[in-house]
C-alpha cells in the first residue's frame, strides 16, 4: 500500500469517527433544556415535597448527568441519572440510580417519554415510565409505575423551574 493511499484511508477513518462522535452529541440536543439548576414541587405516593435537580453535560458532552433530591415529610429520595444517545438504535436512553437501590434503564419510546427495559432490585415484571413536558418557564415530569400485568399508574408528578 502506498503512503498516499494509507494517508487517504486514515483521513476517511478519522472523518467517520468524528461523524459518529458528533451523532452522539447531536442526539442529545432535544434534552438541552434539562441542563441547569432546577427547583420545584413534587406530589404523589410519598405525599408533597420539594425537588432540587442539577443537570450538566458530562464526558465530552456525550451524556447529560442529573443529580436529584426530593424531600418529602417522612422521606428523602436521591437519584443520579445519565442520558445518552444510542446511535445504532437512534434513540435516547436513560439510566437512573436510586438511593433505595433500584437501577432503572429506559429507552425513549416517543418524544420525551421513556419506558424501562430493565429494573434492578425489584420483583420481575414491574415497569416504569418517565414523561417530560417542556413549559415556557420550566418543565414537568411524570413518573409512573406498573405492577406485573397492570397498567401504568401515577406515582409522582413534579414541576420544575429555574
Amino acid at each position: 500500500m502506498t503512503h498516499s493511499r494509507m494517508l487517504a484511508m486514515l483521513c476517511i477513518a478519522m472523518t467517520a469517527t468524528l461523524a459518529q462522535a458528533e451523532g452522539a452529541t447531536d442526539g442529545l440536543k432535544r434534552l438541552d433544556f434539562l441542563v441547569g439548576e432546577w427547583r420545584g414541587t413534587s406530589r404523589g405516593e410519598s405525599g408533597e415535597g420539594t425537588i432540587e435537580r442539577s443537570c450538566t453535560k458530562a464526558l465530552n458532552d456525550r451524556f447529560i448527568e442529573c443529580s436529584t433530591t426530593v424531600a418529602y415529610k417522612n422521606e428523602l429520595h436521591v437519584e443520579r441519572s445519565f442520558y445518552s444517545y444510542d446511535k445504532s438504535a437512534k434513540k435516547l436512553k436513560l439510566r437512573q440510580f436510586h438511593g433505595e437501590g433500584f437501577v432503572n434503564t429506559y429507552i425513549e419510546t416517543e418524544p420525551l417519554v421513556f419506558v424501562t427495559t430493565d429494573i434492578e432490585n425489584i420483583p420481575a415484571g414491574w415497569r416504569a415510565r418517565e414523561t417530560y413536558e417542556k413549559k415556557a418557564d420550566g418543565w414537568t415530569e411524570r413518573f409512573e409505575l406498573a405492577a406485573p400485568g397492570k397498567d401504568f399508574a401515577l406515582y409522582s408528578a413534579s414541576e420544575l423551574a429555574r
